[in-house]
């Protein structure tokens, strides 16, 4: 069982983007560090402000080598669930302006978005 908004238990994986670094802390047995840069919790939500996703491989190298390591990264993408749920399949703007999304889940479901 996972964590859902801000450290409810709920069914399925650990959500990222909606765990603060203190449920993080909390559902993997991290300790609070008062040096941020050795704070595990802290840098998942440092990665996720970049725009990174910390259960990706490729794009870590800037994290610390101290903070990160393969064994972290395989325990993030065991426990936690996606970062992005879905991609864009499709977009358009219509003559008043208005865009619209198709965005493609991991589920197979397409849902439209409309800005």
């Amino acid at each position: 069982e996972g964590a859902g908004v801000a450290g409810e238990a709920a069914e399925g994986p650990l959500q990222l983007l909606v765990s603060p670094p203190e449920v993080l802390r909390a559902a993997f047995g991290w300790r609070k560090l008062s040096h941020a840069a050795s704070d595990k919790g802290d840098g998942v939500w440092s990665l996720l402000r970049k725009g990174v996703d910390p259960r990706s491989e490729g794009e870590l190298t800037e994290w610390s080598p101290n903070l990160y390591s393969p064994s972290l990264r395989r325990r993030l993408e065991a426990d936690c669930g996606p970062v992005c749920a879905g991609a864009v399949s499709d977009s358009s703007i219509a003559s008043d302006g208005t865009q619209k999304l198709l965005l493609r889940l991991e589920d197979g479901l397409a849902v439209e978005c409309v800005l």
